[in-house]
Parts: C-alpha cells; structure tokens; sequence
C-alpha cells in the first residue's frame, strides 16, 4: 500500500509540490503525516485548529507540535 501511495505521488503532476496537511492529532492523520514526513520532507507544512471542542485538544496540539519540533516541520496553528 505504501509503495501505491509513493508512486502515485512522485510519478505524477503532484511531484516537486509543497503540501499543508491538516492535522487533527488523531491516529489517522498522525499516519498520513508521518508517510508525508518520510516521501516529502523537504515539502510539508502542519496546519492544527484546535476549536476547545474537547478537553483532549491540548494534548493533540502538543502530539503535533513535538512530532514538527523533531522533524522539523513547519506548524500553523
């Protein structure tokens, strides 16, 4: 599946692009992100919006915030 994922990207017009993933913290896009992270690095920004829907929210925005210090990532938030 990954090799899928990777091919479609790199052998198509989205090739050479930069993306802005929104990220919710979630285990979801945590995967899609750390999968951007290892085909893109040089490419990819975070973008979290933390509307105070659940008390959990901090903890997310602190998950995304960590993984973009370490990988050196933009973050929008």
């Amino acid at each position: 599946m990954l090799n899928k994922f990777k091919n479609f990207f790199l052998h198509s017009k989205f090739n050479n692009k930069k993306y802005l993933l929104a990220v919710s913290g979630g285990v979801d896009s945590m995967v899609l992100l750390n999968i951007f992270n290892k085909l893109f690095k040089k490419n990819i920004g975070v973008a979290h919006c933390n509307f105070n829907l659940q008390k959990k929210n901090n903890i997310n925005k602190i998950l995304i915030l960590n993984f973009c210090y370490k990988n050196n990532i933009f973050f929008f938030l």
